[in-house]
């Protein structure tokens, strides 16, 4: 069977609180403000990815119920992830496995926004990590 796809064009996320989204999203991962409706949606992007915020939700997301298990965006290198782990706790963000660590020659940090949902920031070590811990990676349920 033939491909019918070409590609993720873009991730669209429901979220209770759209500006407490669009904030950690802009200020902590450096995403840009593309479009969106005010009050409604805001479309944004790290020049890669697009990703839609939609003020949809009634409650925070969770692992246990159908849906996004996480959204994963890559970056290319530790120092990058170790800025960003810095970001993450002067915010107090939420942070999965005590902080940044290898898995299946991934290096990266899992963390939640400011509605629940899980994300992961990772690249591909290509075997030096620098001695970073084991950590339970994206099938872990914590």
């Amino acid at each position: 069977m033939s491909r019918m796809t070409m590609g993720v064009h873009h991730v669209g996320l429901s979220v209770r609180d759209l500006d407490a989204a669009r904030e950690f999203y802009t200020e902590v991962l450096g995403f840009d403000v593309v479009g969106g409706k005010e009050g409604t949606s805001v479309y944004i992007t790290d020049g890669t990815t697009m990703v839609t915020l939609w003020k949809t939700a009634e409650q925070d997301a969770t692992l246990a119920a159908a849906g996004l298990h996480h959204l994963a965006f890559r970056v290319g290198d530790l120092e990058t992830l170790q800025e960003l782990e810095n970001r993450l706790r002067a915010r107090n963000v939420p942070i999965l496995y005590d902080g940044l660590g290898e898995y299946g020659g991934l290096a990266g940090i899992f963390f939640y926004d400011p509605n629940g949902i899980r994300l992961e920031v990772t690249f591909e070590h290509g075997g030096d990590t620098g001695g970073l811990p084991a950590i339970g990676g994206c099938g872990g349920h914590a």
